[in-house]
């Protein structure tokens, strides 16, 4: 009530109502409240006054409203609510958040430089929201290009124990609690759901593996999830909902999944050949092997080392997400919603574009393109101090996940033709390949692939083995590049049943003096001769 005893209408800013605020704020304004008046009643008597919108799909509202299952952001708060049960277990966990994002940053997010794929995870979660942030802005009337033409799957493949899981789990703590997944096991309407309950919001699936039942279903399992993601509506699933008198639902979103094997070979057993446009909308990136740290690819230690390493890092992750999530997202949401940030997101995403592909076809150009809205994702958030990354660490491991996918987007013995390529054009390069007097110790960088050696009185490169291991990625890769090696016949020396041979020098690894490594012995004579 009005001094003058009319009726008059207060508005308080969302982020000021509370049971402790609330009555300080209207007083504040001149309202005449009655004695004792608390202010939980004062909130109870104006939700009861309010319509309130009942909701089972995610995402903006507006540019200045964002839904989420169990948290409201923005100018959501106090409009919209969840229709169904927070407890539902594929939606239920989204939103749910504990501790501050000083704390995310300091535990998961600090372990973010150990691996690529880690990073990549995170990205990608920032990343969703973006194609219908860009929407909406368009609607509110601004003159806005698309930021995507279509979104993706994205599916790490590689060996069990490699940490794939963690990067999932890593990847819902930014949203909400990091076993928010979803599962490959459903049926047409069910993914319908799903993928509105995830409108704007990264769809997490479990591994693949875990997809059960017949072939027929698991072959349409994978076509249909691949094919709807990105699509946002696919037309046979629109009209079984047709058909059934439902609703019919219609999303925009990234997806992250995993794998045994490259998301092509696990079709093609499946008696389906993947298209070129399936393959840009499911794109595979392959996971280094245990032996090489796994997830854990940018680790200083090699040998045993590395993997004692990885495994400690697996566990203080495991820690870090037991203790604290859901406190990224909302912070970028707000971010983004206090100015338009198209322009910067739009140029981030063209650089990347440029940088990995300045003459690429169209196809190309179209791959790159959704790696380049996770990187502008990734450094969008640095610049606003939201990541407590360095600036150009978007940059450069988005350019990793992209080389390793085009190494890896064909099958094994495509693969292994893309890395004896790689070592004959980078042969003759004195920072990869160390000359060195015969009786000198090597000092061993990062990038260090290996020696230009003298063996028998032939010019041989000395690839390092454990280099092999690290960019072949699986066994099934590695044994294709040993087969083309012997067909082409450009391997010298080798010991027993192994292609490598152990070369009595000292060199030193990160500091560490080692002797008797093992390496594969290339003639440069018949490499340059096949090149």
């Amino acid at each position: 009530m009005a001094p003058s005893g009319q009726r008059e209408t207060r508005r308080i800013p969302a982020e000021k109502v509370s049971e402790k605020t609330v009555g300080l704020e209207l007083r504040a304004q001149g309202a005449l409240l009655d004695q004792g008046t608390s202010s939980a009643a004062i909130i109870q008597r104006a939700e009861n006054a309010l319509e309130v919108i009942l909701t089972e799909r995610t995402g903006f509202r507006g540019v200045d409203a964002f839904v989420l299952p169990e948290r409201m952001l923005g100018a959501a708060k106090g409009r919209f609510r969840w229709k169904k049960s927070p407890e539902d277990p594929q939606v239920g966990l989204a939103g749910r958040h504990k501790r501050f994002l000083t704390d995310w940053n300091s535990s998961v997010g600090k372990l973010c430089s150990r691996s690529t794929y880690l990073s990549f995870a995170v990205c990608e979660a920032l990343a969703a929201p973006l194609p219908g942030y860009a929407a909406a802005l368009s609607e509110a009337g601004g003159d806005h290009k698309p930021m995507a033409a279509e979104t993706a799957t994205f599916n790490l493949s590689g060996e069990s124990g490699t940490g794939r899981t963690e990067c999932a789990r890593v990847a819902s703590s930014v949203v909400g609690h990091p076993d928010g997944f979803s599962s490959w096991n459903f049926t047409p309407r069910g993914l319908v759901e799903d993928l509105a309950q995830h409108n704007d919001v990264l769809l997490v699936l479990d591994d693949f593996e875990k997809c059960i039942g017949p072939t027929s279903k698991r072959r349409t399992d994978l076509c249909a999830a691949t094919q709807a993601i990105p699509e946002g509506q696919p037309k046979s699933i629109a009209q079984i909902a047709k058909d059934g008198g439902l609703p019919a639902h219609r999303w925009s979103t990234f997806a992250l999944s995993s794998s045994p094997k490259p998301l092509p070979q696990i079709a093609a057993e499946l008696g389906h050949t993947m298209s070129q446009g399936e393959i840009a909308r499911a794109i595979d990136i392959p996971v280094p092997n245990r032996a090489s740290g796994g997830i854990f690819d940018r680790l200083k230690a090699q040998g045993w080392r590395r993997q004692l390493a990885a495994h400690r890092s697996a566990r203080r992750l495991k820690s870090g997400l037991a203790a604290t999530y859901g406190t990224l997202f909302p912070a970028w949401i707000a971010y983004l919603q206090e100015a338009d940030r198209t322009k910067e997101l739009l140029r981030y995403r063209d650089e990347f574009v440029q940088e990995v592909c300045p003459a690429g076809d169209s196809w190309d150009r179209r791959v790159a393109e959704k790696f380049g809205i996770l990187m502008a994702a990734g450094r969008v958030a640095v610049d606003a101090g939201l990541l407590e990354w360095p600036q150009h660490w978007p940059m450069r491991i988005m350019k990793t996940a992209y080389a390793r996918h085009k190494d890896n987007s064909g099958t094994p013995a495509d693969s292994a033709k893309a890395l004896v390529r790689k070592i004959a054009n980078d042969f003759n390069n004195p920072r990869l390949y160390l000359s060195v007097d015969t009786k000198a110790e090597a000092h061993f960088g990062t990038e260090t692939m290996g020696l230009r050696y003298s063996y028998r009185d032939e010019d041989v490169i000395a690839v390092r083995d454990d280099m092999l291991t690290k960019l072949t990625g699986t066994v099934d890769t590695r044994r294709a590049f040993d087969a083309l090696l012997s067909e082409l016949r450009l391997v010298r020396g080798g010991q027993g049943d192994r292609n490598t041979t152990q070369i009595k020098r000292a060199c030193w690894i990160d500091g560490e003096r080692c002797v008797k490594r093992r390496y594969l012995l290339i003639s440069v004579e018949a490499l340059e001769r096949w090149r």
